[in-house]
């Protein structure tokens, strides 16, 4: 599921370099280490408020530090 929504938020971005393969598999075990308390809900609101602008602009850029950061 967070690879869906990794890939929906790099296509919402209309982001051109958009994260590897590798890079997405390597963030996804960081945020399933990192936050293994969430449920897909917490991470839907998070990628929802980041498309709205709550968590500062991505200028054309999401990666794995981005997705901490938020």
């Amino acid at each position: 599921m967070l690879v869906l929504a990794i890939d929906n938020l790099n296509k919402y971005f209309n982001i051109t370099k958009s994260m590897s393969d590798t890079q997405t598999i390597e963030t996804i075990n960081l945020i399933c280490q990192r936050f293994s308390y969430f449920k897909m809900t917490d991470f839907k609101l998070c990628f929802d408020r980041m498309k709205m602008g709550f968590y500062g602009k991505t200028y054309n850029r999401i990666d794995g530090q981005i997705l901490f950061e938020a």
